[in-house]
């Protein structure tokens, strides 16, 4: 909370001081979103950011990622792309285009970019589980078990661990993985929780761990619209609460 106080501060600092600048529109908006949720100030400071600079690769991510978040999938891709043509070496950039494929079901597209991106960035800690959950929506569970092989122990390996090892029918293992994930990130990675029990076809604990990223302010959330994990859930009422309390389309 400090520092997206400290980074809020610094990014109005910058505005007054170069209003015509798109970084510190586009940084704004960032925090109006991820912290604030705050889809309408977020989108207010984005048309600021790319009117300064319509070709500037952080607000055109941004942006993109502002219109995953609110479902507006065709919109994110093409922002997006934007933001990796003007520079095909942002590696956040590749990587938020290769989840917005994810999210949309183009999962061999998704998955070239992310082999890509491994490629260009290969420390970026979120490819391979990214990879591997994509590996895994295309049905090659073993293949997606053994993209997270390379991946150091730590929360990004494990949000994703349980749901791939109870995939390949190694459900002890699974269970363990579960535990290990609630015991150690149940305070960060809520959601990543929810997905797994809704994997699972645990109804109520996904949707009492998906209340609980809510009320923790969860930025994993923000990644909601269109997520196969959560298909199982998605007909259920708590599930629509959840959206409209975040004022994101039900």
């Amino acid at each position: 909370a400090e520092g997206y106080e400290e980074a809020r501060r610094l990014a109005m600092h910058a505005i007054q001081l170069s209003p015509d600048v798109a970084e510190p529109h586009a940084i704004l908006a960032y925090l109006y979103r991820t912290q604030d949720w705050d889809w309408t100030a977020a989108r207010t400071e984005l048309r600021l950011a790319l009117s300064a600079d319509p070709t500037d690769p952080v607000s055109l991510m941004l942006d993109g990622l502002l219109s995953m978040t609110l479902g507006q999938h065709e919109k994110a891709e093409h922002q997006l792309r934007a933001a990796v043509d003007r520079d095909p070496f942002f590696n956040y950039a590749n990587f938020n285009l290769g989840n917005e494929l994810y999210l949309q079901g183009k999962y061999s597209e998704a998955e070239a970019i992310f082999r890509r991106l491994l490629e260009i960035s290969p420390r970026f800690k979120w490819t391979w589980p990214y990879l591997a959950k994509t590996l895994l929506a295309q049905g090659k569970s073993r293949a997606a078990l053994d993209a997270l092989q390379p991946t150091e122990a730590g929360v990004s390996k494990l949000d994703y661990l349980s749901v791939i090892l109870l995939a390949n029918g190694r459900t002890t293992d699974a269970d363990a993985t579960l535990q290990m994930l609630i015991a150690q990130h149940a305070a960060t990675d809520a959601s990543c929780i929810a997905m797994t029990y809704a994997y699972r076809n645990e109804k109520q604990l996904a949707l009492q761990w998906l209340e609980r990223a809510y009320a923790q302010r969860d930025a994993g959330l923000l990644e909601m619209a269109g997520e196969p994990l959560l298909k199982n859930i998605l007909a259920e009422p708590r599930f629509h609460a959840i959206l409209r309390a975040m004022n994101l389309p039900d």
